[in-house]
């Protein structure tokens, strides 16, 4: 295959064209990958089951926005607790949440984030409970 693949421009076309529908049909699948950096090897769970857990109404698990899943640039697949805190790229561990918010949130935990939001707001005139 990786020979055809080389030497024949029409099977690598017909492969791109393969590759590009399997990633419209599954979305998810590169975010998995992404989640799961190629180096770990705690992951214990498969697309499926993720699709399984979103259900019907995936939503931000932090802002509770609802997502759409074929807009890929519109959320992550977050580590709830960092792995730069030792988090695990695990199934318990994993949390679909907005780009932004992620991009936000970067190595905190969930606490520190929203102990710096609440930071935010109150130095901006808001009051916080």
């Amino acid at each position: 295959t990786a020979v055809r693949y080389k030497c024949n421009p029409e099977y690598r076309k017909c492969a791109k064209i393969r590759s590009e529908k399997y990633r419209q049909k599954h979305p998810l699948h590169q975010k998995v990958n992404c989640y799961c950096d190629v180096s770990r090897t705690d992951k214990d769970f498969e697309t499926k089951d993720l699709i399984e857990k979103l259900g019907q109404s995936p939503h931000c698990y932090l802002t509770g926005t609802p997502i759409n899943l074929q807009n890929k640039n519109e959320y992550s697949l977050d580590h709830i607790i960092p792995a730069s805190k030792g988090g695990k790229s695990n199934f318990d561990n994993l949390g679909l949440i907005r780009q932004d918010v992620n991009k936000a949130k970067n190595d905190r935990s969930v606490n520190e984030f929203i102990e710096m939001c609440k930071e935010v707001l109150i130095y901006n005139g808001y009051s916080v409970k």
